[in-house]
């Protein structure tokens, strides 16, 4: 949208309004058809926004989730070395084993 070009058409209405009865304006046929492509183009990019705001959404909730899984396997992973350094190897394979089936 060319900032120059509104501001153009702005200046020729508010010129028409002043200068003739208050309610003729002389717009001409492109200036109208380009105020409506504009219109149009608008209603896209909002429509476009909603649909990106909404994936933003979804990847948060996703990352949100992830991170939380990660720490959890974290702490199991710590308390499977803190069991091997301790020889409790059965504690640790139990541990890592229930990770496993969790995938």
């Amino acid at each position: 949208m060319s900032k120059e070009r509104l501001e153009e058409i702005e200046k020729c209405v508010k010129h028409d309004l002043v200068h003739n009865d208050g309610m003729t304006i002389s717009v001409c046929y492109t200036e109208i058809r380009w105020l409506i492509e504009q219109a149009e183009r608008v209603q896209e990019l909002e429509e476009e926004s909603r649909f990106q705001m909404s994936e933003t959404h979804k990847n948060l909730d996703k990352v949100i989730y992830l991170d939380k899984e990660n720490k959890r396997y974290r702490e199991v992973i710590k308390k499977a070395i803190d069991d091997l350094e301790n020889e409790c190897l059965w504690d640790a394979l139990v541990s890592l084993k229930a990770l496993e089936g969790e995938e």
